[in-house]
């Protein structure tokens, strides 16, 4: 499906022993090691329903902390949530009475939760930030200009783009208040931060000299353009701590295409399940999330491992009454959240991996060769 440029731009002490004993040791330590080791992919999921609060009839998950902390958006953005283990769902509430927007677009390990509300009476939009023990406050503006954040890191660095007017990407502290990334050489104005990892670099997009939006990453040494293939915009969703990037390209024919972006090999090209893809979020082990488009029709959630695409819901248990239509964060534990469909209602979700453990015909050989070792190692230890 063709996409307009505007629509695009909105949008983890040894006993004596002999060498033979040493060698036993050795085998025996890599044998384990690989019988115990987990798979890099999960084999299935379990899911959890994130809710839908009275007074909403959808939920929408947007972000996710690395201790499984999720932060989302009901009803068409007319209201925003947080989800914890303990507590379950939360409404963020407002500022001064009902309002028309409120969107929830990142959160961090202290619950901390950065987005937009619009204020009455005059519906202006306001970035804030929210945490568990203040409520909702409104970040300061650049320049006239109020600040719309979409990210926020475990020590608070939030970064998002300026409204209303030419969106310009900013990095904010409480420290060091608001400033403006830098934006590419020759290029215009325009920029977005989405995305921030722990060491404050910052993945988003930037307007190139000849107009057109490029992926890009801010850090220490500057602004950098990631090199996407063709000349058609590109978005940067997500950036792990390592500084791997993922995103979207636009082809030659306007098909969205997910990409992997890192240091030592550049641009990955994410295959998808039929059409259109977009890769929303990456975690430390260099797993992608997002979606892709079917053939025939949908949408469903993916799990990029490797550069191979799994669709979500075949990792899901039988029967489970879900289709994951996108995935939107993963964290370095594994767990991912997004939107789908719980018996036909729109409503967030959060998945956590269900590991493999050894088959009982492995788990028996696994255990004959350790009694084996066991029984060598008094033999040894006699003659010793």
């Amino acid at each position: 499906m063709a996409k307009t440029r505007q629509t695009m731009r909105q949008a983890v002490q040894g006993q004596r022993t002999r060498p033979v004993w040493r060698l036993a040791a050795t085998l025996a330590v890599g044998f384990g090691g690989a019988l115990l080791a987990a798979p890099a992919l999960a084999t299935s999921y379990s899911v959890t329903n994130l809710g839908i609060l009275p007074g909403y009839n959808s939920s929408t998950s947007n972000a996710l902390s690395a201790n499984g902390q999720v932060a989302g958006t009901f009803s068409s953005q007319s209201g925003a949530f947080r989800w914890t283990v303990g507590g379950g769902q939360q409404d963020l509430g407002n500022l001064g009475g009902a309002t028309n927007t409120v969107t929830a677009n990142g959160i961090n390990s202290a619950g901390q939760i950065v987005g937009g509300v619009s204020v009455p009476p005059t519906n202006t939009f306001n970035g804030y930030l929210w945490t568990p023990s203040g409520g909702m406050q409104v970040l300061p503006n650049l320049g006239g200009q109020t600040v719309n954040p979409r990210a926020i890191n475990d020590s608070g660095q939030v970064t998002g783009w300026t409204t209303p007017g030419t969106a310009q990407a900013f990095l904010w502290t409480a420290a060091g208040g608001v400033q403006t990334l830098a934006s590419l050489p020759g290029g215009g104005t325009y920029s977005q931060g989405l995305s921030i990892n722990a060491s404050g670099q910052v993945a988003g997009s930037a307007e190139d000299s000849l107009g057109g939006v490029r992926a890009v990453r801010w850090t220490a040494a500057g602004v950098q353009d990631l090199g996407t293939p063709g000349t058609g915009d590109a978005f940067a969703f997500g950036i792990n701590d390592s500084g791997a990037v993922a995103g979207l390209y636009l082809d030659g024919s306007d098909v969205q295409r997910a990409f992997l972006w890192t240091e030592a090999g550049g641009v990955q090209t994410l295959a998808d399940l039929g059409g259109d893809s977009s890769a929303r979020g990456i975690n430390g082990s260099g797993q992608v999330v997002g979606f892709s488009n079917l053939v025939g029709g949908g949408r469903h959630a993916v799990l990029w491992q490797g550069g191979t695409p799994y669709d979500l819901n075949s990792l899901l248990p039988a029967g489970s009454g879900w289709e994951l239509i996108s995935a939107s964060a993963i964290n370095d534990a594994g767990q991912i959240t997004g939107t789908g469909t719980y018996n036909g209602q729109s409503t967030a979700f959060l998945l956590n991996p269900v590991l493999d453990v050894p088959e009982p015909a492995t788990a028996a050989l696994l255990g004959a060769g350790l009694l084996g070792l066991g029984l060598f190692r008094r033999r040894w230890q006699r003659r010793g």
